[in-house]
C-alpha cells in the first residue's frame, strides 16, 4: 500500500517517479494514537512527513513536561522539509492529537531521493518556503493582539490550512467524506493552540456558532465553509496592524460579506 501510495503522491507533485522505485521499499506508513510523538523537537536527521490521515500538533516544551501547542497540522501536509535542507534539528516537537497515520521519508532517504532528482529537490525546497511562511503567520497572529482577534485569527489560519490539505487529497484522488473541517481537539486543548485560556475562548466562539460559521460540540469544532474562512484569513494577513479590541461580530461580518461576494464580487468590503 505504502508504495502506491508514494507513487501517487509523487506523481501528484510532478515528480517523475520511474528513477525514484528503488526508494520507495524504504519510505514506510507509520500510524500513532492521541498523544504519541512523531518527532520530538532538537531530534537530529528528523524525517520528512506527510500527514495521510489525523492531525499532527506542533508544540513547545514550557517547563514540566508539559507541551503547548502552537500551530496544528492537518491531513495533505507536509513536516520537517527544512530539516532535511538544512541539516538542522527540528524546531518542535510533534505530536499526534489523535489516531493519525503519516508517510514517513527517513532522512537518509529523503536526501538520496534529493541527489537522485532535480524535481524533488525543487519540491523540497517549494515546502521549505511554505514552512518558513507557515510558522510566522501561525505563531505571530496567535501571541499578539486581543483574545478575539486571537481565537478567530487561529480558526481562519486552521481553516486555511486544512483547505489546503484538502486540495492535496483532491490531486490525490483521496474522497473527501464531510462538508466543513473538524478539528477534533478537547478545547483546553484548541485555547492553547489560539493563546488564550479556555474560559476566554468559549465567549468568542458562541457568537461563531450562532450564526452558524461554527459548530461546537463536545471534543471537536467544526469550522463551517472553510473557502470562506480562507479568504478571511487573507483578509486579516493582509491588515496593516494587529487589533486588539476586535470583537467576534467583526468576524461573522466580515464572513458574511464574503459569502455575498461569491456571488457579486463588488459587494466584499477588506477590513473592519
Amino acid at each position: 500500500m505504502s508504495r502506491f501510495f508514494v507513487e501517487n503522491l509523487l506523481q501528484s507533485c510532478d515528480i517523475r517517479v520511474e528513477e525514484m522505485r528503488s526508494f520507495f521499499p524504504q519510505v514506510r506508513i507509520r500510524s500513532f494514537d492521541a498523544g504519541d510523538v512523531l518527532i520530538q523537537r532538537g531530534a537530529e536527521d528528523s524525517p520528512m512527513i506527510f500527514v495521510v490521515t489525523g492531525l499532527v500538533l506542533a508544540t513547545v516544551n514550557m517547563g514540566n513536561q508539559v507541551h503547548t501547542p502552537v500551530m496544528a497540522i492537518p491531513e495533505g501536509q507536509w513536516i520537517g522539509a527544512q530539516s532535511i535542507m538544512a541539516g538542522s534539528t527540528a524546531d518542535f516537537s510533534y505530536i499526534a492529537a489523535g489516531e493519525t497515520s503519516v508517510l514517513e521519508f527517513p532522512h537518509p532517504v529523503a536526501h538520496a531521493m534529493m541527489a537522485t532528482s532535480s524535481p524533488f529537490t525543487q519540491f523540497v525546497v517549494q515546502l521549505c518556503l511554505q514552512e518558513t511562511a507557515r510558522y510566522p503567520q501561525m505563531l505571530i497572529p496567535m501571541r499578539a493582539g486581543g483574545p478575539a482577534y486571537r481565537v478567530v485569527t487561529a480558526m481562519a489560519l486552521l481553516a486555511e490550512t486544512f483547505e489546503q490539505g484538502r486540495i492535496w487529497r483532491q490531486r490525490l484522488m483521496v474522497p473527501n467524506t464531510q462538508q466543513g473541517v473538524t478539528v477534533e481537539l478537547p478545547q483546553s486543548t484548541l485555547a492553547a493552540l489560539c493563546g488564550v485560556s479556555r474560559s476566554v475562548l468559549s465567549p468568542v466562539l458562541q457568537p461563531l456558532k450562532k450564526h452558524g460559521w461554527l459548530d461546537v460540540q463536545y471534543g471537536r469544532t467544526r469550522i463551517c465553509r472553510p473557502d470562506l474562512w480562507s479568504r478571511l484569513a487573507e483578509i486579516i494577513r493582509t491588515s496593516l496592524c494587529v487589533d486588539a479590541d476586535m470583537r467576534p461580530e467583526w468576524a461573522v461580518s466580515q464572513l458574511q460579506s464574503i459569502e455575498a461576494a461569491t456571488h457579486d464580487p463588488g459587494l466584499l468590503a477588506v477590513g473592519a
